[in-house]
């Protein structure tokens, strides 16, 4: 197993099977984990429909028609060709492709289309960047004063993080054709690339205390069970926590903040 990195880093996300193969946060077994991010911004980000919102690394879109339903207009961009026709076809299946722009680039280094959005979000994809500091720079830069960022992470405070760091440490020692595409930040690293950029946190919320969806990792058939009714029981347990230590160190750990210079 081998970290990648680079420019192989951003061959695997181009291409067309790879992701398309794993990616399945709508019809994947931990489809309940990820409604949670709805949940949050349904209750703590309240779209108006004059917002311009941009959704970086959108995948198969599913926060830009999130928004659209809202009535906003969205841009959204993603490097892989394969997921954004898959976005496409499924903006055109609920109606909302007309407010809904969908762009090939890479979030390191795309300037979107008319600066000055509302919102700007990276959900589920910063754990995957090469660069968090130039990325960070990329979104902030495309937001206009007073706007909305929302971003996602995995931290390595968690329980998640330390299994993940043990995981890693014995696997990078065993020569297989497995790659490691994720990476873990502190919450410190997360809090000083965003207040570089001129962005005070508002709220943070964390998502299962316990675990984290495993679509990629391949499991006998037994561990994909137990995984998976784990996360559900730690959904059950509470859906999300709220500006508190606890929610620093659950799996998924989503930001909402605002630009203020």
């Amino acid at each position: 197993m081998k970290r990648l990195r680079g420019k192989k880093l951003k061959q695997y996300f181009q291409d067309p099977a790879r992701v398309t193969a794993w990616w399945r946060p709508e019809k994947g077994r931990y489809w309940f984990w990820h409604e949670q991010e709805f949940r949050i911004l349904d209750q703590y980000l309240q779209a108006d429909r004059s917002w311009k919102v941009f959704d970086a690394a959108c995948g198969q879109g599913r926060f830009a028609r999130y928004f659209a339903h809202k009535g906003c207009r969205v841009q959204g961009l993603d490097i892989n060709k394969a997921m954004l026709d898959i976005a496409r076809e499924a903006a055109q299946r609920e109606h909302v492709l007309d407010r809904i722009e969908f762009i090939k680039g890479d979030v390191e280094k795309f300037l979107p289309r008319g600066l000055g959005f509302d919102t700007v979000l990276c959900m589920d994809s910063l754990d995957h960047m090469d660069n968090l500091n130039a990325a960070v720079g990329r979104l902030v830069r495309a937001l206009r004063p007073g706007g909305t960022i929302v971003i996602t992470y995995t931290p390595t405070e968690s329980v998640y993080g330390l299994l993940r760091r043990i995981y890693t440490f014995f696997a990078y020692r065993h020569r297989s054709a497995e790659v490691d595409i994720a990476r873990t930040y502190s919450f410190c690293e997360i809090r000083e690339a965003l207040f570089n950029e001129g962005i005070r946190t508002e709220h943070l919320f964390g998502i299962g205390l316990f675990t984290a969806p495993q679509e990629r990792i391949r499991l006998p058939l037994f561990f994909n069970r137990v995984f998976e009714a784990l996360s559900r029981f730690d959904i059950r347990l509470k859906p999300y926590y709220i500006d508190s230590w606890l929610a620093r160190r659950c799996s998924g750990v989503m930001i909402i903040g605002r630009k203020v210079s």
